[in-house]
């Protein structure tokens, strides 16, 4: 313990520099010794000058910094402070910032800052979407094997696969990114097979074991899940092991684009690869469409970033803290087709429009959470 003491009481606590992931969400707990019976934390500067407007806590509160970056509180023995990540890291953050605790005429300063995205080159990203002939059907390109992808997601396999994008001294600096997209159909793979991917996408019309699919994610704080939803025999087992309810409603109207929601996450709207605003329309395959209800989404910690035409329902949203993407009729890595917006990715893997920039800065964020310690 890092102890500050007087002639009569001490004050420790386990660390006066916390350090918090990149990802929203991320937590660290400060252990805390004290003969004390009560202490006081206050948001201050480096050198414990407190900022009075911004209020304090006790035991059993917790409060925000002024710039709702992070959130700290106090167990309700006094034993434990909790520093949480409000949001994921962004340079614009004025970083560190400090917490002054006094106890009695005991007083101590610690740092919370937040890590920023590190890449790491040496390292390659593993993902895999069993073959359904549907959407998914990603190409075989492990061992230096060169199957094509099917037609309609070889500009997103295209864009993956560009070095400039994934790859040593591209936007995202890492090896590269392994896809592997199987001959088989089968709905139940070994552990030992599934243990060699990061990443493993659950596409339409899968309908995989559940079990196998959730012990694989539960394994790791690394891995990241593609759940794609559609109607209701699309993945309902896995959805349901997920804990997350969607409809198939019965379609009416015409077909419209599914239009980017004004609070959607800051790593699509401002990531590596760009910026998207909400002008953003992505295509539509049909107009019946799965969707989760944005009740549904706030009860599960998903993200909303994709909404339904009438706004209603989620096709494309996010569990930041959990690793997992849902992802519904949306045709997420389909090229344009017509009128239709889409991806419209060259073979070269260039990022040609808003649509396409969406699709990378998501992947972005899917290889930070992969390789961030």
């Amino acid at each position: 313990m890092d102890m500050v003491f007087d002639n009569y009481n001490y004050f420790g606590v386990s660390t006066r520099n916390v350090r918090l992931l990149y990802r929203a969400g991320s937590t660290e707990s400060i252990s805390v010794d004290t003969n004390l019976d009560t202490y006081t934390a206050y948001w201050s500067n480096a050198d414990g000058n407190i900022d009075e407007e911004a209020g304090s806590i006790t035991l059993g509160e917790d409060f925000n910094d002024p710039d709702s970056i992070f959130q700290v509180a106090i167990s309700d023995d006094g034993t434990v402070i909790t520093v949480t990540a409000l949001r994921p890291y962004d340079e614009s953050f004025d970083l560190p910032e400090y917490i002054t605790i006094i106890a009695g005429r005991l007083e101590l300063t610690i740092s919370i800052t937040q890590g920023t995205p590190v890449y790491r080159g040496d390292t390659a990203i593993n993902l895999y979407g069993p073959a359904t002939g549907e959407l998914g059907s990603l190409g075989n390109y492990v061992l230096g094997t060169t199957v094509a992808p099917n037609q309609r997601t070889r500009a997103y396999v295209a864009m993956l696969r560009e070095t400039g994008n994934f790859g040593p001294g591209g936007r995202a600096d890492i090896e590269g990114i392994n896809i592997s997209d199987l001959s088989s159909t089968t709905t139940s793979y070994p552990a030992v097979l599934l243990s060699l991917y990061d990443v493993l996408y659950c596409p339409y019309p899968y309908n995989p074991d559940p079990g196998t699919i959730i012990a694989w994610h539960e394994a790791s704080s690394n891995r990241v899940l593609i759940a794609h939803y559609d109607n209701l025999s699309t993945n309902s087992d896995l959805m349901a092991a997920l804990g997350v309810a969607y409809t198939y409603p019965v379609p009416s109207g015409q077909i419209q684009p599914y239009t980017l929601t004004t609070n959607a996450p800051d790593f699509i709207t401002n990531g590596p690869f760009g910026v998207v605003d909400n002008t953003l329309q992505y295509r539509v395959y049909d107009n019946a469409f799965g969707r989760i209800s944005l009740e549904e989404a706030a009860a599960n910690n998903i993200t909303p970033v994709l909404l339904t035409p009438d706004g209603g329902g989620i096709v494309l949203g996010v569990d930041k803290l959990n690793g997992i993407v849902y992802c519904g009729d949306i045709d997420l890595y389909n090229y344009q087709i017509n009128s239709n917006p889409g991806i419209t990715i060259p073979e070269s893997g260039s990022l040609s429009n808003q649509a396409a920039v969406l699709l990378a800065n998501l992947w972005a964020w899917i290889v930070n959470f992969v390789l961030l310690e």
